[in-house]
């Protein structure tokens, strides 16, 4: 009915064709207008809930199976949403990654997980913590010198934080990401890479990438005890890890039965809902 109305409808569906891989036709529909509408109303709200602190930190144990005993915790954020109640990560993180709300998100994860550390810590807890961090985060977002402020600012031991990455940081920009590993690295902290055998695998990130520990993604560790080729493959990272001097996380252990198959692998460090959902601290 006017043309500000037709030229932004224009341009929701030229959006939604270049997401779509460019070189093609989309048609408008109202359903566009409808998610350009929902996605600006959370990211309004998005920006709301670090000011009203409506954002929390649940944790979620990671086992010794040799010691039988908790060594730390991966910390996982959730949003409680005044009216929506609890908001998971994946409808929020990737919009905040996509407006680069994520550097100020990862600014409250940094300070909240220093001082759950500091708090075990004071207790007589030796826990590590494990925060994610995201390609638009390095190398400014969570730089070098900012971690280590958090850290001392708490009086924690560096190594007690470590940074969970992916391997697309890795992919993003090598020489940037090299640089801000080896500066975390000799920092003391401790670096885990996550989701590994999901994505672009290679052993060559493993000799390059001055990474700790391999985190087997729960996509395997789920199917191992029926899937001969799973089972195959984590034997296959655990060993290649273990030859490399690095430690293994398996992610998504929910039985027995997967627990004991990791431990005849030799993987002692077990994470998931067999042991704990995440939860409070």
């Amino acid at each position: 009915k006017d043309l500000p109305t037709l030229l932004r409808n224009a341009e929701l569906a030229m959006s939604r064709a270049k997401a779509g891989g460019g070189n093609r036709c989309t048609f408008f529909n109202l359903g566009m207008a409808e998610a350009a509408e929902q996605r600006r109303a959370l990211e309004m709200d998005m920006h709301q809930a670090l000011r009203r602190n409506e954002f929390q930190l649940f944790y979620q144990p990671i086992v010794d199976i040799i010691d039988h005993r908790m060594v730390g915790a991966e910390a996982l954020i959730r949003w409680r949403h005044p009216v929506n109640g609890l908001v998971p990560p994946d409808t929020f993180i990737p919009l905040a990654e996509e407006t680069g709300f994520i550097t100020d998100i990862g600014f409250w994860v940094l300070d909240a997980a220093c001082k759950q550390l500091a708090e075990w810590q004071a207790e007589g807890k030796d826990y590590y913590l494990s925060i994610n961090i995201s390609g638009r985060q390095i190398p400014d977002g969570v730089s070098p010198a900012r971690l280590m402020e958090a850290v001392q600012r708490y009086g924690i031991i560096s190594s007690r934080l470590v940074l969970e990455i992916t391997e697309g940081v890795l992919l993003t920009d090598v020489s940037s990401a090299l640089h801000w590993l080896n500066a975390v690295r000799e920092l003391g902290f401790r670096i885990y890479l996550d989701d590994f055998g999901t994505g672009y695998s290679s052993l060559s990130y493993l000799k390059r990438f001055p990474v700790n520990t391999v985190k087997v993604d729960k996509s395997f560790v789920r199917d191992m005890g029926s899937n001969s080729s799973d089972l195959a493959l984590v034997g296959a990272i655990v060993a290649m890890a273990r030859s490399l001097s690095l430690e293994v996380v398996a992610e998504g252990v929910e039985n027995l039965a997967q627990i004991k198959l990791l431990h005849q692998m030799g993987c002692r460090s077990i994470q998931g809902y067999y042991f704990s959902r995440p939860v409070a601290p």
